[in-house]
């Protein structure tokens, strides 16, 4: 997957990644089913749901900075393991805690 030259892998604060949702629109729609489906099927508590959205949140920002693009379902389709380790590396930078960066594996 081509990257756009000029963009490195960076997240937002963390306290601003729940208010950023930087995905294509088919994209936001599944994010968007599977947070009901958390709230409403698995009654998922508000802390998690805030966890998970601001851990997704920063994913897909990542992944916008890091493709270059909002991202798209056929994008998460074509991310390979050199992805997701650049964007661990990134997770690394911020030196969290071993059970945060488990969690953020869990949401992606």
């Amino acid at each position: 997957m081509a990257r756009s030259a000029g963009l490195t892998p960076a997240d937002p604060p963390a306290e601003d990644a729940s208010l950023l949702l930087v995905a294509a629109p088919d994209l936001a729609r599944q994010i968007a089913r599977w947070h009901g489906w958390l709230a409403h099927e698995k009654r998922a508590s508000t802390h998690t749901l805030a966890a998970y959205g601001s851990d997704l949140g920063q994913f897909c920002f990542f992944l916008a900075r890091h493709l270059g693009q909002a991202p798209s379902l056929a994008d998460l389709g074509r991310l390979a393991r050199g992805d997701f380790r650049a964007w661990l590396a990134a997770r690394a930078v911020d030196e969290l805690e071993l059970r945060t960066v488990g969690r953020h594996l869990h949401v992606v």
